[in-house]
């Protein structure tokens, strides 16, 4: 048996005008600009901030490669720190 639709039922196309994802939460700008390389893209979700996985990647590797320069710096600091006794309450 077919059920048919109730008529105080709001129409579907009003619903989706207010539901997140619905015509109203679509970006205006259809293109974005890539942070990594600074090339334009449509992004597939509307958080991508790069245009590729190569990208992606790059980016993260520059970030973790700038944490590992900071703890050898910290590293040679405190090495540099023993050996002329200096302590940090001086």
């Amino acid at each position: 048996m077919i059920k048919k639709p109730r008529p105080n039922r709001p129409a579907l196309c009003k619903t989706r005008q207010t539901h997140a994802c619905g015509s109203k939460n679509r970006p205006t700008s259809l293109e974005a600009v890539c942070q990594k390389c600074g090339r334009k893209f449509v992004p597939a979700r509307k958080w991508q901030i790069y245009c590729s996985t190569k990208c992606r990647k790059l980016a993260w590797f520059k970030r973790l490669a700038k944490v590992e320069i900071l703890n050898d710096h910290e590293r040679r600091l405190q090495a540099i720190e023993r050996k002329l006794g200096i302590t940090k309450g001086e």
